[in-house]
């Protein structure tokens, strides 16, 4: 009876390895975001805009973190997760 457990419980290994490894060499190994409540492969993007010197900031951000950061270059750049539709009035936009 052991021995058949240890045979079920030893196969069940390398079928899960040999699983894993498939799905490792088919990019499988990749951050996973819940957005609207459906899961979805994430993919951080940079979009950066140079512009011309300004005085006043206003955004509209319920739940997202900003970092203003004071200088003498003047630059708005947003990283964000595709597919969470961020946009902005500098043409910064990220939708499905």
């Amino acid at each position: 009876m052991w021995k058949r457990l240890l045979q079920i419980g030893t196969g069940m290994l390398f079928i899960g390895l040999a699983l894993l490894a498939i799905g490792g060499l088919n990019h499988g190994f990749q951050p996973v975001a819940i957005v609207s409540g459906r899961p979805m492969v994430s993919r951080v993007t940079t979009k950066t805009t140079n512009l011309a010197p300004f005085t006043t900031i206003t955004a509209k951000t319920d739940d997202l973190d900003v970092v203003v950061k004071s200088g003498s270059h003047y630059q708005v750049k947003v990283t964000m997760l595709t597919g969470t539709g961020i946009t902005s009035r500098f043409g910064l936009a990220c939708s499905r």
